[in-house]
């Protein structure tokens, strides 16, 4: 028996794939900088494991689930947010141009490289409603047609 997995509506998906990028971009931070007070560790954070991050996670996003604006705004609205949670003087505007020219490469790349049948069930899951209004009124039938039928 194979399980089929619904798809969620592409505002949730984009918060999953936020909390995997808060994951990272928070806990490694705070990990390389206040509990191992490591300057190896934070170069390594800037430099590589940030910007592979920032374009793995939109990457996925927009191969999943084709071009939304959700992840992008969620993304930004958070990197904001650490930057001044963080302070200005520990995360560098280095940290809010990676994460947005690594982002905005993943989203154009997973773009390019769609799968196919995720897509187009997620447009199906966020547009469902639309799909059944315009089905109702492709099979509306007047009454009185209904009524020489019988």
């Amino acid at each position: 028996m194979r399980l089929v997995k619904k798809p969620i509506k592409s505002f949730l998906l984009a918060g999953v794939y936020l909390a995997a990028w808060l994951i990272i971009a928070a806990g490694f931070k705070l990990l390389a900088d206040e509990l191992l007070n490591s300057t190896i560790l934070h170069i390594a954070f800037t430099m590589m494991i940030m910007p592979a991050a920032a374009f793995v996670i939109p990457f996925m996003y927009t191969r999943r689930g084709c071009q939304r604006l959700w992840l992008a705004g969620y993304l930004l609205a958070a990197a904001l947010v650490l930057y001044i949670g963080f302070g200005y003087n520990e995360l560098q505007p280095d940290f809010m141009a990676t994460n947005i020219i690594c982002g905005f490469f993943g989203f154009g790349t997973g773009g390019i490289i769609l799968k196919e049948p995720q897509a187009s069930a997620q447009i199906a899951c966020d547009n469902a409603k639309k799909i059944a209004e315009e089905q109702a009124e492709k099979n509306y039938q007047p009454i009185t047609a209904a009524k020489k039928k019988r």
